[in-house]
C-alpha cells in the first residue's frame, strides 16, 4: 500500500521576438502556477484512486486574462493474471474560471464539469523464435474503450491549451488536449497490436 503526493510551482514569461505578433496573439504570462498530484494505491477493493489539482493566474496586455482552478479526482481498478489484463477508470473532472476582460456577453465566472469513463483489455502472448529458440516474440494486442461526454466550451478561453500531436501513448490518453480549456468528447474503441522480439 503505497500514496505520494507531489506539488509544483513556477512563475513563467516569455520574451517575444518577433514584434510584429498581434498582442492579443502573444503568449501568457503564467504568474503563478500551483499544481498537487497525488496516488493512492489499493485504498479498497482493488481501486487505486487519484486527484490532480491546479490553480493558475494568467496575465497577458491584451484580450481576456484570468484566473483557472481544475480539479480531477479519479479512481482506477486493474487486475492482471497470466500475461491478460482488465481495466477500468472513471474521473471528474471541474474547471472553474474568473476572467477579466472578457468580450461582451461572455460569462465571466464559467464552469465546466465532465466525467471520463474507460474500459481495458489486453495480454502477451509469447513464442520463442529464432533458428535456436534463442529470442522470444511477443504478440500483444490492448483494446480501450473511452466515453466522454460532449460539453459546449465555445466561451471558455484558450490560455495555455493545444491539441496533442498524434502519437502511440496519445492512442490511450483520455484527452487529446493539453493544458485544462479544454476537455474532448469521445465515444470510441481503440485497438492496438504489438509485436516485440526480445
Amino acid at each position: 500500500d503505497t500514496s505520494h503526493w507531489s506539488l509544483v510551482g513556477r512563475v513563467q514569461d516569455y520574451q517575444v521576438l518577433d514584434r510584429t505578433l498581434p498582442e492579443e496573439e502573444r503568449p501568457y504570462s503564467i504568474l503563478p502556477y500551483v499544481a498537487a498530484i497525488g496516488k493512492w494505491r489499493n485504498v479498497g477493493y482493488g481501486f487505486d484512486a487519484g486527484l490532480r489539482t491546479e490553480a493558475v493566474n494568467f496575465e497577458r496586455d491584451e484580450g481576456t486574462t484570468g484566473q483557472r482552478v481544475d480539479v480531477e479526482p479519479a479512481l482506477d481498478w486493474r487486475a492482471e493474471r497470466s500475461g491478460a489484463h482488465f481495466g477500468a477508470g472513471a474521473s471528474w473532472r471541474a474547471t472553474a474560471y474568473s476572467l477579466s476582460d472578457a468580450p461582451d456577453g461572455v460569462d465571466e465566472s464559467p464552469v465546466r464539469t465532465v466525467p471520463a469513463l474507460n474500459v481495458e483489455t489486453g495480454f502477451v502472448l509469447e513464442r520463442q523464435s529464432g533458428s535456436h529458440g534463442q529470442r522470444v516474440q511477443t504478440l500483444e494486442p490492448r483494446l480501450l474503450y473511452l466515453y466522454v461526454p460532449y460539453r459546449d466550451q465555445d466561451d471558455l478561453p484558450l490560455f495555455d491549451t493545444h491539441a496533442l500531436s498524434f502519437s502511440w501513448p496519445s492512442l490511450f490518453r483520455t484527452n487529446r488536449f493539453s493544458g485544462g480549456d479544454r476537455h474532448a468528447d469521445a465515444d470510441q474503441v481503440t485497438l492496438a497490436l504489438t509485436s516485440r522480439i526480445l
